[in-house]
């Protein structure tokens, strides 16, 4: 792939290069800074600090490519910066082959994505408490460690939600983060008259109000619904206990936020799957509750049980799956009406906090200043006049790059900027199947800076 980033710490928007090799009908993609002299003749060394427990050496055992079926494309490795009696730097090295992170063939970018979502199973069975004397990875680092090897991995647009949210665009379905807010939407069933009476039309489902929940982690690195009761001792209970469901004895109706927080359903992975059908707001069967009337959240122990349980959910079968030895059994929550749940991110917008959906892109948050073509937009860096409107976008990356020493490691966490320079020919944004630079999806605490460029103030005055 071409296209290295225009300075150490900004992102740049690119395609590969055309010929051999390539596909044109992918793209365009996001190269992060510190890929800037990766070649593709190597495959792709990432360094992570942080991540390890104390007694972690080169030793220590990691992850090979192919270990197991279909996960061809990371491998794990620890290594260390430094030595006695100076600061000795625990590092995790992960390895990217190049067939694949390199490529812009769609079968080999299908192989990227499956074995990564294999690779975080992998991660999970490599943690260990702090006191192993074998070493390993820290207990509760595997979705910071997966979200960071996803920012640092040239990806399209349509590719980063899918490998930084595990969001599947075509089963629908999101992992939930810590940070994340759910909007669930309900819609409750109304009955106005009996059959052949005037306002028999209007028996129907009618918006019934909406919900926020916040989301976060418990000291145990479990999801929490609900930071207030996640702190009851004794915990809240449903009395009585609602019987389990003849088919699916793990399923859990929710009619409230406190549904989602009960004693016992505390799980480490929650996965929202949104029904391809729903109920017409105008069906007049309201004789029961049925999963598939709202949203489903699955919750798992491990991201291999929670891959399981949702490869049956999606296809319509028993989704209470026997879970792995010593896990605790899935639970599945849906909701008591037609519901629907929007996850949203925050971010910070002209340094306002705003949480916006997830999936909304840079030129969504442009437009609510104003309606221009992208190509009106001056981006960073261009040498235009100061009175220019202007979009900045910044996020926070942790550094891959291998300290060069124990006592000068560098941060390991900072903010790089996109470099949105127009294409050198047309003057146009780079635009592609996924379509340009301004689509790129915005995740959690990206900044964004729109206005005048440079901090120009228009003046009353002039």
């Amino acid at each position: 792939m071409s296209g290295a980033a225009s300075t150490k710490f900004s992102f740049s928007i690119t395609f590969p290069d055309q010929g051999g090799g390539t596909n044109p009908a992918v793209g365009p993609f996001i190269i992060p800074p510190r890929l800037k002299n990766a070649t593709p003749n190597n495959d792709l060394a990432l360094y992570f600090s942080g991540y390890c427990v104390p007694a972690t050496t080169s030793a220590t055992k990691g992850i090979q490519p192919g270990e197991i079926p279909q996960q061809k494309a990371f491998g794990l490795s620890f290594t260390q910066s430094g030595s006695s009696p100076n600061p000795v730097i625990k590092i995790v090295q992960i390895t990217v082959v190049k067939q694949y992170i390199f490529s812009a063939q769609t079968a080999d970018r299908e192989i990227l994505l499956t074995s990564f979502r294999l690779f975080a199973g992998q991660l999970e069975k490599l943690e260990v408490s702090l006191s192993s004397a074998t070493g390993g990875l820290l207990p509760c680092v595997t979705e910071a460690l997966l979200y960071q090897i996803a920012l640092n991995m040239p990806l399209t647009l349509s590719e980063l939600l899918q490998f930084t949210y595990h969001f599947n665009i075509n089963d629908q379905y999101i992992d939930l983060e810590p940070g994340f807010s759910l909007t669930i939407a309900a819609a409750g069933y109304q009955y106005i008259a009996p059959p052949a009476s005037p306002g028999y039309g209007l028996n129907a489902f009618t918006l019934s109000g909406t919900q926020t929940v916040s989301l976060g982690w418990q000291q145990d690195g479990k999801l929490l619904f609900n930071g207030f009761a996640s702190r009851f001792t004794r915990g809240v209970e449903l009395s009585p206990p609602t019987p389990p469901d003849e088919n699916y004895p793990c399923l859990i109706f929710a009619a409230s936020p406190i549904d989602l927080q009960l004693s016992g359903n505390a799980r480490r992975h929650w996965r929202l799957i949104t029904p391809s059908s729903l109920p017409s707001p105008q069906n007049v069967d309201n004789s029961g509750s049925s999963s598939v009337d709202s949203a489903l959240l699955l919750g798992a122990d491990t991201y291999t049980d929670l891959a399981a349980a949702t490869e049956a959910a999606i296809g319509g079968g028993q989704f209470c799956i026997t879970p792995d030895a010593d896990n605790n059994p899935i639970v599945a929550i849906a909701f008591t009406s037609r519901v629907f749940v929007t996850p949203a991110i925050g971010i910070f917008v002209n340094d306002i906090a705003q949480q916006v959906p997830v999936g909304t892109s840079m030129r969504d948050i442009v437009f609510q200043y104003l309606l221009v073509p992208p190509a009106h937009i001056v981006t960073s860096g261009s040498n235009v006049d100061s009175t220019s409107l202007s979009c900045k976008l910044q996020r926070w990356v942790a550094n891959s790059e291998k300290p060069f020493s124990s006592t000068s490691p560098g941060p390991t966490v900072q903010v790089d900027y996109f470099d949105f320079s127009p294409d050198s020919t047309s003057g146009l944004p780079l635009s592609g199947p996924d379509g340009d630079v301004f689509d790129i999806p915005l995740l959690k605490g990206d900044r964004i800076y729109v206005g005048p460029k440079d901090g120009y103030q228009l003046s009353l005055t002039e």
